[in-house]
């Protein structure tokens, strides 16, 4: 199996990450047979077993066809859920409150070198260009045949993910992020008048 330098499987698994605050998103790709990680569980106070929350219950009923993995909670071995993935699907409902949110999940997958299918809505149309970083599903396009189009075409899976990839590394790493804030910092320090 082809592995990237930082031990990335690169399978054809389509996945989603994320949490129960997207269960209007996951409707758009409720039907699919793909990964689902993040699932919340906690230890319930009468019994001490280890339970689903409630609301992923109802959003595992809401996608039969999909495979559940519970959420890793240490910072330094969330990446671990990303490894062994394929292609990342990024649903998101248009609506005021999602085009204030930010484009990280697609960050992160592009990191990782993953292959990405996004909804046509800020925050990603105004961070990637569609067919060179990512797919957009737009208006009248579903998720499952910008994926089968994908899945079919491994040349397409390579480019997407290599140019996702040095989109993230040229233009959002945080030690980039720091250097701009630094310099604004120092040139606002020169222009702040004296007392």
């Amino acid at each position: 199996m082809k592995m990237d330098k930082i031990g990335n499987k690169f399978t054809d698994t389509p996945f989603w990450m994320g949490s129960i605050t997207h269960k209007e998103d996951l409707k758009l790709i409720k039907d699919l047979d793909i990964t689902v990680s993040g699932v919340g569980k906690y230890n319930d106070e009468e019994t001490g077993e280890r339970v689903t929350h409630p609301e992923w219950l109802k959003i595992m009923d809401m996608m039969p066809n999909a495979k559940f993995e519970e959420a890793i909670y240490n910072p330094e071995l969330y990446h671990n859920l990303l490894k062994d993935k394929g292609v990342g699907l990024i649903p998101l409902v248009e609506s005021k409150f999602n085009r204030c949110k930010s484009n990280l999940k697609m960050l992160e997958y592009g990191w990782m070198e993953k292959p990405v299918i996004v909804s046509d809505v800020a925050p990603y149309s105004n961070s990637a260009i569609d067919n060179k970083h990512v797919l957009f599903v737009k208006p009248g396009q579903t998720f499952k045949e910008r994926l089968e189009g994908l899945l079919n075409n491994k040349q397409w899976q390579d480019d997407l993910r290599g140019n996702l990839y040095d989109l993230v590394k040229r233009n959002h790493l945080i030690y980039k992020a720091n250097e701009i804030r630094m310099e604004r910092l120092w040139k606002l320090s020169k222009k702040s008048p004296k007392k």
